[in-house]
């Protein structure tokens, strides 16, 4: 995950939005221009001269420009492509070749270190390699140094920590190794840094905790290791921290997305991170108890704890979060009841349209009233509004999401908010499955397999008119499966096998194109796709059947 803008098909960095309002501020701050300093146009030629233009990066699409195509020494460099000059001194301070289809090596002589007026470097979105050299700290007037999707390599140089004036740093999806150097923490003007996707090792620094001005961090896919400095409660402007795929450790008695964990005083975490919309810190080992200053981020959206250690039971005190949109608490260690025990209003979870608690260790029976306050689902929505949870941020970071989808594992990297899920699959739950299921009209994805759930199939279901997945397998369901299911058209995916269903399965042409493994294992189905058809066998000896299947269930319950 990155920070990004999306139009098209190409991320818009941070260091884009920055350079905007730059140039506004640049342009029209002086009715005059100087002409460049012959000596950095003399560099900017020879560092052009260091690297070719080759095949762009994938990701570029219409926005690759071979800017250093209209490097010229018969034309002022002020007015090459990707190229701003200070208009009153005439010194460069813009070089941005964000998709420009360079290639090649940094040497450590490289010319574009002379230049050292410059405000803006983005070198993003190309090929370059080689080390960041400490050099690079001399640029004292830098603000945004963005070298995102390139393959830098080695360790980051400490003399970054020169760099006072800097906001936006990035340098994300590279081959950095080696530990982050604690002299960033001198740099008290960052805005955002963005890390993702590299190699990083050792320790988060704790000197991160003196950026007062951060308001968006991502360490994450890297292999950091140990626990989460406390220092980062300090980070009251905090918006974004993505601590994600990583090998941290430690209890969790605070965050998620901003993964401030065992050692933090949560409370003050929290109460200064009200303003906080995403919280992600899947796949990692994080154990202890979900921190219940969470409920302070009224304005959270998505949360996401995804295959970590937590303990605890179900997280009832979020429901008064008006805006949680996504709920990812799979692949956990969460226990006890779904029952709640004190009185739900009517605003209980009130925008939660994707909940997926699947593979924990919930138990007890399916209460009737859990579907009843997922509001947010009871209505059908138009499919022709294309919306992205975020996307009304100036920027924002991708809140994507793993989901089990008709059977297979779906990345989105964004977040419709058409798309609708229930998952509890995986857990321990027995009883009826409730009718109130009926209610959640815009439900897309239903999984409820591998747990013990008893009883028919709800009729219900049938009011689910945009219900693509469902997937009822390995409970203890009985009875037939009903017949008006087979009237939803939207439905593409239908597992109902290693249960004790009978009679005959649905004629519909949803349920007639599936694989037979989708109901295999039962005692009585009959009807395509199962090889077995149905007929008078099916009147008297399936009939025996399911009265032995019952008597044994009511003396099993008498007992």
């Amino acid at each position: 995950m990155h920070i990004g803008l999306y139009g098209n098909s190409i991320p818009i960095s941070l260091s884009f939005i920055f350079l905007f309002f730059f140039q506004f501020e640049t342009v029209f701050a002086a009715p005059t221009r100087h002409v460049c300093h012959p000596e950095q146009r003399d560099a900017l030629l020879e560092f052009k001269n260091e690297f070719k233009i080759g095949k762009p990066s994938y990701i570029c699409g219409d926005s690759f420009v071979p800017k250093t195509k209209s490097w010229a020494n018969n034309i002022d460099c002020c007015y090459w492509d990707g190229i701003k000059c200070d208009p009153k001194s005439g010194e460069v301070i813009v070089v941005d070749l964000f998709c420009t289809g360079l290639h090649g090596r940094f040497h450590s002589d490289s010319k574009l270190y002379r230049i050292q007026s410059l405000r803006f470097l983005d070198l993003s979105y190309n090929d370059f390699s080689g080390h960041i050299l400490t050099s690079v700290g001399n640029f004292s007037q830098l603000a945004t140094l963005c070298l995102s999707y390139n393959n830098f390599v080695g360790e980051i140089p400490s003399s970054l920590g020169n760099l006072s004036n800097l906001k936006f740093l990035q340098l994300s999806r590279n081959n950095f190794v080696g530990e982050i150097p604690s002299s960033l923490g001198n740099l008290s003007n960052l805005i955002a840094i963005d890390f993702y996707h590299n190699n990083f090792v050792g320790e988060i620094p704790s000197s991160l905790g003196n950026l007062s001005n951060l308001d968006t961090l991502y360490l994450s896919d890297n292999n950091f290791v140990g626990e989460i400095p406390t220092s980062l409660e300090n980070l009251s402007y905090l918006d974004i921290l993505d601590l994600s795929d990583n090998h941290l450790v430690g209890k969790l008695p605070s965050l998620t997305r901003l993964s401030i964990l065992r050692f933090l005083n949560v409370e003050k975490v929290f109460a200064n991170g009200r303003n906080l919309r995403t919280l992600h810190v899947g796949h990692n080992e994080l154990a202890g108890k979900l921190p219940r200053s969470l409920s302070k981020c009224s304005y959270l959206e998505v949360l996401n704890m995804e295959h970590n250690a937590i303990s605890d039971t179900f997280p009832f005190w979020l429901e008064s979060l008006q805006s949680l949109q996504v709920l990812v608490l799979h692949s956990n260690e969460f226990h006890g009841s779904l029952q709640h025990h004190h009185p739900k209003s009517a605003s209980s979870f009130p925008e939660l349209h994707i909940i997926d608690i699947s593979y924990n260790s919930f138990s007890g029976i399916l209460p009737f009233d859990f579907f009843v306050y997922l509001r947010a689902m009871y209505s059908e929505r138009n499919r022709s509004e294309l919306k992205y949870i975020g996307e009304e941020r100036v920027y924002y970071q991708d809140d994507s999401l793993v989901l089990l989808n008709k059977g297979v594992e779906i990345t989105y990297t964004r977040i419709l908010t058409l798309l609708t899920a229930v998952d509890i699959s995986g857990n321990r739950l027995h009883g009826e499955i409730p009718e109130s299921i009926g209610l959640l009209k815009s439900l897309i994805v239903l999984n409820l397999s591998s747990n013990c759930f008893t009883g028919d199939i709800p009729s219900s279901l049938a009011n689910l008119t945009m219900l693509e997945s469902l997937d009822l397998s390995r409970n203890k369901l009985s009875g037939q499966i009903p017949p008006a299911l087979g009237y939803l058209t939207s439905l593409s995916t239908v597992r109902v096998s290693h249960n004790q269903l009978v009679g005959q399965i649905p004629q519909g042409v949803q349920f007639q194109t599936q694989d037979s493994s989708s109901f295999e294992d039962n005692l009585g189905l009959c009807g395509r796709p199962l090889d077995k058809k149905c007929g008078d066998e099916w009147d008297s000896r399936s009939r025996f059947r399911l009265d032995l299947v019952h008597m044994s269930t009511y003396l099993a319950v008498v007992s």
